[in-house]
C-alpha cells in the first residue's frame, strides 16, 4: 500500500449530515493505517459541529466560505494546509476542479464521472449504485486507490467512527435528559427519506404512555411548524426548532434511544453508541443495504414494500416493542 505517514490528508464530503457521519470511518481507518498523518475535513457549515465530534479529524475546512467565490478563492482554501492528498468522497464538480488547480499531488476519486475522469491522479472504477454494499464500506473502499488489498465489512465500521459527543445543551434538552429513560423521535426528514408518517408517530406516543418512557420530539423549526398539532404534545418534550446542531448531537448522545427514518440524526445516534432504530423502504438505492445505521446498538425495520402513498407501512407495535426492549436492558 502507498504510504501516507506524516502526510496531510484532506477528506472532501460537502453534502448532508448522514453522508458525513458515514465518511468518518474513513478518517478512522486512515489514522489506524498511518498514525502520524494529519487529517483535514472539507465540509459545509451545516455539518461542522458533527465533524467536530470526530477524534480522528484534526482540522475542518469550510467549503461554504468559498463556494460562491472565485476559483482562486477556492484554490487558496484548499492550499491553506498544503495537503498531500485529497479523497473526493463526494466528487462535487467545483471541488474537483479546484483541487486539480491547487495541484494537490494525490487526488483520489471516481473516474466514472466526466468532470472527474481527467482530474484524478488515483482513479476508482467501482460503482456505488451497483456495488450492493453499505455507504460506509464503499467509503473505505477508496483506499483501493492506494493499492490496498484489504476488504472491509460492516462490523468494522463502529470502532472507526471516533465519535465523542460533547455536553452542550440548553434548558429544553435538560427537561428531557433529567428523566431516567428517555428517547428521541425524529419524525421528519427534510424530504431526504421515505417517512413513517405523523399519524404513526402519534400512535407510538400513545402506545408508550404510562410505560416509563419519556419522549422528546426533535426537528427543525420548519418541521415543527409542519407537525403543528398532529402529535399529542402533552405527552412529550417538544424540542422542535429549539436546538442547535451541536445541542442536538449532545442530546442524542445523552439519550437512551432514537427512532427515525434514514436521516442524519439516525446516523448520529448510531455513531454515538445510542440505541438507534431506522425505518426504511426496501427500494433501491434507498434501502437499508446501502443506508442502514451502523453502530453497536443500531437496528432497523423495513416496510414490506415501497409505499405508493409515501408512508412506510411498519407496524406501530413493532417499533414500540423495540423501544421497550431498550428499556428492559437499561
Amino acid at each position: 500500500m502507498q504510504d501516507l505517514s506524516n502526510k496531510y490528508i484532506l477528506i472532501s464530503r460537502t453534502d448532508g449530515i448522514g453522508d458525513v457521519i458515514l465518511t468518518l470511518p474513513l478518517a478512522g481507518e486512515l489514522k489506524r493505517l498511518f498514525p502520524t498523518c494529519t487529517i483535514g475535513f472539507l465540509g459545509r457549515t451545516y455539518t461542522q459541529d458533527v465533524v467536530a465530534c470526530c477524534e480522528h479529524v484534526d482540522h475542518f475546512l469550510n467549503w461554504d466560505t468559498v463556494s460562491e467565490g472565485s476559483l482562486n478563492d477556492q484554490v487558496r482554501l484548499l492550499k491553506s494546509r498544503k495537503p498531500d492528498a485529497i479523497f473526493h468522497v463526494f466528487p462535487r464538480k467545483q471541488v474537483v476542479i479546484a483541487a486539480a488547480a491547487a495541484k494537490i499531488p494525490m487526488r483520489i476519486g471516481t473516474a466514472r464521472r466526466m468532470h472527474s475522469f481527467m482530474k484524478m491522479t488515483h482513479k476508482l472504477w467501482y460503482s456505488r449504485k451497483d456495488a450492493g454494499q453499505h455507504e460506509a464500506v464503499l467509503n473505505l473502499r477508496m483506499l483501493e486507490a492506494l493499492k490496498s488489498t484489504d476488504s472491509y465489512s460492516e462490523d468494522q465500521i463502529p470502532p472507526l467512527y471516533g465519535f465523542k459527543t460533547k455536553p452542550i445543551m440548553n434548558g429544553a434538552a435538560l427537561e428531557l435528559l433529567q428523566q431516567p429513560f428517555k428517547i428521541i423521535l425524529h419524525p421528519m426528514s427534510h424530504g431526504s427519506a421515505v417517512e413513517w408518517g405523523l399519524e404513526n408517530f402519534a400512535k407510538l406516543i400513545d402506545e408508550l404512555e404510562g410505560k416509563g418512557v419519556t419522549i422528546g420530539v426533535t426537528g427543525t423549526e420548519k418541521e415543527r411548524n409542519a407537525i403543528g398539532n398532529k402529535l399529542p404534545w402533552n405527552n412529550v418534550v417538544d424540542l422542535g426548532g429549539k436546538l442547535t446542531l451541536a445541542q442536538l448531537v449532545a442530546t442524542i448522545g445523552a439519550s437512551n434511544g432514537l427512532v427515525a427514518a434514514s436521516t442524519g440524526p439516525l446516523h448520529i445516534a448510531a455513531a454515538a453508541g445510542t440505541n438507534a432504530l431506522g425505518l426504511y423502504s426496501p427500494k433501491k438505492p434507498i434501502f437499508p443495504t446501502r443506508w442502514k445505521p451502523l453502530g453497536e446498538k443500531a437496528s432497523f425495520l423495513v416496510s414490506p414494500s415501497h409505499p405508493e402513498d409515501g408512508i412506510l407501512s411498519i407496524q406501530v407495535e413493532e417499533v414500540a416493542e423495540r423501544i421497550l426492549e431498550w428499556k428492559a436492558n437499561f
